[in-house]
């Protein structure tokens, strides 16, 4: 009895969902026979082959011209750059004969002002006063072309400088030869003499040393009286020097230049190039 309930239970549900099925397909069939589009103006889609005029559609055609007139409007958000209107491109004004200057607003050369004419180049003269050692002569010297609107600069560097002259003997490879030369020369009456090292360890003898030419030339005639032959010989020392290094413009170099002339006639001063 149970299996039989079952059966045709099952016989019921079966039919059941055949007419359901069957009555739904009637209904979608004619559900789509009655639909009505909304919007008259809307151009139903179709394949170009559908269309009665699908042949005539070649390319150049009027039926091509009527199809890409149904294709849809490009998206306006899309990336795609559109082409400039033949009318919005702009020629070049160099080619187009245009005035550049009157496009832009620049005014002609009529209009600019008139630019003031270059001044001439100014002409530098450089000097050099020195070499002195002479400190506070140099340091005058500069005060006075400051003064004057010049541009100065000492320069100091160390030379050997005469200092006098020397009248001695020839030199001795050992110093007992020089000593008893020496001895020999006091016997002789000569007086301000002394034995001088130098540094390669020979010596001489000193007869004196004399800053005055004339002054020289009479003790030299004095030891030849005595029977002794004597050399003479410049004096050198080796001292701080001093130069004046100094500019002007051309037109105002002439005044200072016999300033300094007059002021300093013992120091060298002579027109250098210019650095």
């Amino acid at each position: 009895m149970r299996l039989l309930f079952i059966v045709l239970l099952m016989a019921n549900i079966v039919f059941f969902a055949w007419q359901y099925q069957a009555r739904g397909f009637d209904d979608h069939d004619t559900a789509l026979q009655n639909f009505q589009v909304t919007d008259p103006g809307t151009t139903p889609l179709m394949l170009l082959s559908e269309r009665p005029d699908a042949a005539s559609a070649e390319p150049g055609s009027a039926g091509a011209a009527e199809v890409m007139a149904l294709a849809p409007a490009a998206d306006e958000d899309s990336n795609a750059t559109p082409e400039p209107a033949a009318d919005m491109v702009q020629d070049d004004p160099a080619e187009s004969g245009l005035n550049i200057d009157a496009v832009q607003g620049q005014p002609d050369d009529e209009q600019l002002p008139r630019q003031v004419a270059a001044a001439p180049a100014v002409t530098r003269q450089c000097y050099e006063l020195g070499p002195s050692t002479d400190r506070a002569s140099m340091e005058r010297a500069q005060a006075a072309v400051r003064q004057a609107g010049g541009q100065a600069s000492i320069r100091e560097a160390v030379q050997s400088v005469a200092d006098g002259y020397w009248v001695r003997l020839p030199e001795y490879l050992s110093y007992a030869g020089a000593r008893a030369r020496y001895r020999e020369l006091q016997r002789m009456g000569f007086e301000d003499i002394a034995i001088v090292a130098l540094p390669d360890k020979r010596y001489f003898i000193s007869l004196g040393v004399y800053k005055r030419k004339d002054t020289v030339e009479d003790r030299r005639n004095e030891i030849l009286a005595r029977g002794v032959t004597p050399l003479i010989e410049d004096r050198m020392r080796d001292t701080m020097a001093y130069t004046l290094a100094f500019e002007f413009e051309a037109a105002e170099s002439a005044p200072l230049w016999d300033q300094l002339r007059n002021d300093f006639p013992e120091i060298p001063m002579q027109e250098v190039t210019c650095q």
